[in-house]
C-alpha cells in the first residue's frame, strides 16, 4: 500500500477543460509526488504481475462524486509508480488496469485529498 495526501487543486477530472500548460504542470506534479512516495522504503511493491491498481481518493466531505471522472488524475499517478520502479511499465501487460475509487476520509484536512494505492491480483 502507498499512501499520501495531495492538495485538492491537483485533482483533475474528465470534466475539467484545462489549458494545455496548466494540465502539463498538474500532470508533472502528480507524477513527481507519486514517484517520490513510491521510492520510500514503506512503499509496497506488488509480489506478482499483472495487477490491478486500486487508487482510492479520500475526501473530507461526503459530496457525491463520479469515480470515473478521476482518470486524468490516476494516469500520472501510475506513471509516477513506474518511474519509482513499483511497476515495470504502464502498459496493460503489468497493471491490468487502474480502478479509481472515492471514499470519505475524516482524517484529511479541508482542501486536501488522501490517495491510497493498493494492488489487487489481476484475473
Amino acid at each position: 500500500m502507498i499512501e499520501f495526501t495531495i492538495p485538492r487543486s491537483l485533482v483533475m477530472t474528465s470534466n475539467h477543460r484545462l489549458h494545455w500548460a496548466v494540465k502539463a504542470r498538474l500532470t508533472g506534479d502528480l507524477r513527481r509526488i507519486a514517484g517520490w512516495y513510491g521510492r520510500l522504503p514503506t512503499a509496497e511493491k506488488p509480489s506478482t504481475l499483472p495487477v490491478r491498481a486500486v487508487v482510492t481518493f479520500g475526501y473530507p466531505d461526503r459530496r457525491r462524486r463520479d469515480h470515473a471522472n478521476l482518470a486524468p488524475t490516476v494516469k500520472p499517478i501510475i506513471d509516477g509508480l513506474v518511474d519509482a520502479g513499483i511497476l515495470p511499465d504502464d502498459s496493460t501487460r503489468y497493471p491490468s488496469g487502474a480502478d479509481p475509487r472515492i471514499a470519505y476520509d475524516d482524517t484529511v484536512a479541508a482542501g486536501n485529498v488522501s490517495v491510497t494505492i493498493t494492488f489487487d491480483h489481476a484475473m
